[in-house]
This record gives structure tokens, sequence and C-alpha cells, in this order.
């Protein structure tokens, strides 16, 4: 059954949205509910999306399912072993974080590449975070060039953590020629989404870009 057709409370859609980074809208009411078992009996049929929804149920304590992280990873692995993109990237954060499964940096990075590759933005994303500064990976810090590579590729799907580190690698250009044109563009993106530092970050550079802008807020300010 797919995620369309569960009617699902405002609590599950939260806590969706955390652990997926998808945001889910409310299906229409008149759809009916699919229970957990349904789920369960669509997963044990090898159902991959059933998996991730089972698997999820168990992650966040859903649908009268007691939590239990060893159960989650189990499902998020059946379906990422189906080539399940978000499935893997899930699967990966298990690792990351120890959740059900002993701590494997390695095996993280692994699912977080295939998820990646599959087009999964924020695997995108924790893939480049790997090659920059996420904590546990040190020796992948040689590879600007992959980080360009993966923000980049999550940026550009609409994954807003990515706009603004996008930015500071075309400002500073790491792993990319420097294109200041490009970073106030980028920051620009984050600020109109909401993310407030990025808006100071935009207007310096517009600035920056454009001395004309500056003189003209000197002289309003003169006035």
């Amino acid at each position: 059954m797919m995620l369309s057709l569960v009617k699902i409370s405002s609590r599950y859609l939260a806590a969706f949205a955390l652990f997926t980074g998808v945001a889910v809208a409310q299906p229409n009411n008149n759809l009916l509910p699919a229970s957990f078992e349904e789920h369960l009996k669509a997963a044990q049929r090898g159902h991959a999306e059933s998996q991730v929804l089972v698997g999820l149920a168990y992650q966040v304590n859903y649908l009268g399912v007691e939590q239990d992280f060893k159960k989650a990873t189990r499902w998020f692995r059946l379906a990422a072993n189906q080539g399940h993109a978000l499935a893997q990237r899930l699967l990966a954060q298990s690792y990351l974080h120890g959740l059900g499964v002993e701590q494997n940096l390695d095996n993280a990075k692994e699912r977080f590449k295939a998820a990646a590759e599959q087009g999964e933005s924020k695997a995108q994303f924790m893939l480049a975070s790997i090659y920059s500064d996420l904590e546990g990976y040190e020796q992948e810090r040689k590879a600007p060039e992959e980080v360009y590579k993966w923000l980049s590729r999550s940026a550009e799907q609409g994954y807003l953590p990515a706009f603004s580190k996008l930015a500071s690698l075309y400002e500073q250009g790491l792993g990319v020629d420097a294109n200041p044109s490009a970073a106030r563009d980028w920051y620009k993106r984050s600020c109109e989404k909401g993310v407030y530092k990025s808006c100071a970050l935009y207007k310096r550079l517009e600035t920056e870009l454009n001395p004309q802008i500056g003189q003209a807020t000197g002289t309003e300010s003169k006035d």
C-alpha cells in the first residue's frame, strides 16, 4: 500500500519528516486508513515501501507499536537490500548513530553513498558532510571536490541545509572555482527560505559585488 493511501496523524507526519527529511501532506480523509498489521503483512510479502513504513513505526513509536530500534533497523535493511533509496539512508543513519545496531561508520558511509547515488537529497548532504566536517570521518577530509559534488546535487534538489554550505564553497573556492555571484545567489535562496544567518551573508556579498548599493545605503543613512 502506497504512503498516499495511509491516513496519518500530524504527530506521525512530524516524526516522518524528522527521520526521513520528506514532508508528507495529510491524505484525503475519505481514504481508508491502513493499520500497522496491514503494512506488516505487505512488508512480510516483500513490499519495500511498507517495510520502510513498518521500520518507521518502530523507530518513532507509532500506530500502537512499542519503540524498537532493532526491529526498525531490520526492516530498513530489508528494504535497502531491494534498492529502496530512503531505506538506504535510514539504515545509514542507524549505523551512524548506533540505533538498533552496533555503530559502524564504514557501513554508514556505504549506505549513504548508495542512497546518494540514487538521488536521495538528504543522503547526498550527509555524504558531503562525511567528506567535510562530520565527526568520526576525519580521514575523509582530503576530498573537497566530493564535498562540492554532493552538496551541489543536494542543493539543486531543494534540500535547504545544503544551500548555505554550497554558497560557502563557491565563496571560498573549495572543490570548485571561486564564484562570488553563485555564492550570493545560494545565500539568497537560503535567506528566502528563512535561514536568517544567510541573509546577512547575502547582503554582504551583494554589496561587495555591487558597490553602488552600499554607497546608496550609506547616502540614505546620512540623510
